[in-house]
């Protein structure tokens, strides 16, 4: 391991110099990101043009935020958590009554992060918030896992990216604090601990951190989340009242159940949850929170396993996200930017120490999911938990395997920056 900053390639955090991936696969992931690079800005200029010409919305999630973003009273977070978050005035105002019955999923305090867009008209706060999460992502990924741009490109032109633009998603940011949370733990803990208590803004996607730091002794760091997360709480009860909290924990359940059970459409069509795919296939509903539960208890073991022992980082963080699409019982296709950060991760360990055959053929199907996940969904074929599963096995593989086994690191000086 490289003591803080390799002088070519290596990650600021202390991961191993990054190294060049095979030339098939360099070849295969270039070829894909040009394509999902030519959709994307393809659909950039049709949504500008009708958004010019006929005011239609872009973004198909972003709404939620930006009228969200002008909540300002304990009465309009009761509103939002109701399902009448689109009585606001805001909504209103733009698109009169033409959305019924949205509910507002995130707890009070991520309003602290949205209350800056009240200041922007719709198209310049989707803009905006576009390309802050492009930033923001970018840079948990150049300061952790190595100052390469090939790992932005595979990351940031990845088809979990591309759904999160498309939709004006939370995706991208809530990636970043994991990537960072989990890049930052060994060599920065108190920053690490700060970007896991802002990853509450959406508790699902921080499922794992709290028996990943635990099993890892790494104190310091649940000490920072604590003192983040509470300070975060303090901030959103000064500001709109301890009636929201109370709101929002109180249809939480409820909430979460319509969503497991009563949605359809593009939900359902983006989701790689094992509760999702139990449903699709017609299980019973008791089966389905079974078979979640089983894979909440299953991956939880294997990271508390992988964080008490002094493994490769880099396998473990991806572990870590990888387990995190497993274990959440709602996540969706375009959460998964931290999944396309962990092929990354192991495709570099397969440069590394050779692969077996199949083993690149998963990575790339994992880095594909969003896609995969869109299409089969619709016909009924949930794949998507099981291709996850496939490739977290394959990270406690070569994570079993122990460093005595691992191949020494390319001649100095080959990386893929």
């Amino acid at each position: 391991m490289p003591n803080e900053v390799d002088a070519k390639g290596g990650g600021v955090a202390g991961f191993e110099p990054i190294v060049p991936l095979e030339r098939t696969d360099r070849a295969l992931y270039g070829a894909l990101q040009a394509l999902i690079a030519l959709v994307a800005l393809g659909y950039l200029a049709f949504a500008i043009h009708k958004y010019v010409t006929s005011g239609a919305v872009v973004g198909g999630d972003f709404p939620f935020f930006w009228v969200a973003a002008h909540i300002t009273s304990a009465h309009d977070l009761q509103l939002a958590y109701s399902g009448q978050l689109f009585s606001l005035q805001p909504a209103l105002e733009l698109w009169g009554d033409t959305i019924h019955g949205k509910f507002f999923a995130y707890p009070p305090h991520f309003l602290l992060v949205l209350r800056p867009l009240s200041a922007l008209g719709y198209g310049a706060a989707f803009a905006v918030w576009n390309a802050v999460s492009v930033a923001l992502f970018a840079l948990a990924v150049w300061t952790t896992f190595g100052r390469s741009w090939r790992s932005l490109g595979f990351t940031v032109l990845a088809p979990a990216a591309l759904f999160c633009l498309w939709l004006g998603q939370t995706g991208l940011i809530m990636s970043a604090l994991l990537i960072g949370g989990a890049g930052w733990l060994r060599r920065r803990p108190v920053l690490a601990g700060i970007l896991f208590g802002l990853l509450t803004f959406k508790p699902p996607l921080g499922l794992l951190v709290p028996f990943a730091l635990l099993a890892g002794r790494h104190w310091r760091a649940i000490l920072a989340a604590s003192l983040t997360a509470g300070a975060l709480v303090l901030a959103s009860a000064a500001i709109n009242g301890l009636e929201g909290w109370t709101t929002y924990l109180t249809n939480l359940p409820g909430r979460q159940t319509s969503l497991q059970e009563a949605f359809g459409g593009l939900i359902v069509n983006l989701s790689p949850t094992v509760i999702m795919a139990a449903r699709l296939v017609g299980l019973d509903t008791a089966i389905q929170y079974g078979l979640q539960g089983a894979a909440v208890a299953a991956v939880v073991a294997c990271v508390i396993w992988a964080y008490r022992g002094a493994r490769d980082q880099g396998l473990c963080c991806a572990l870590l996200f990888i387990g995190t699409m497993l274990a959440s019982p709602f996540s969706l296709s375009y959460d998964m930017s931290m999944v396309s950060m962990a092929v990354w991760l192991v495709l570099q360990d397969m440069r590394r120490t050779g692969a077996k055959p199949g083993e690149r053929g998963l990575a790339a199907v994992t880095w594909l999911l969003p896609f995969v996940i869109y299409l089969l969904n619709e016909a009924h074929m949930p794949v998507g938990p099981l291709v996850l599963a496939s490739m977290f096995a394959l990270v406690m593989k070569r994570l079993a395997r122990g460093d005595s086994e691992r191949e020494p690191l390319m001649a100095a000086g080959k990386n893929a920056a």
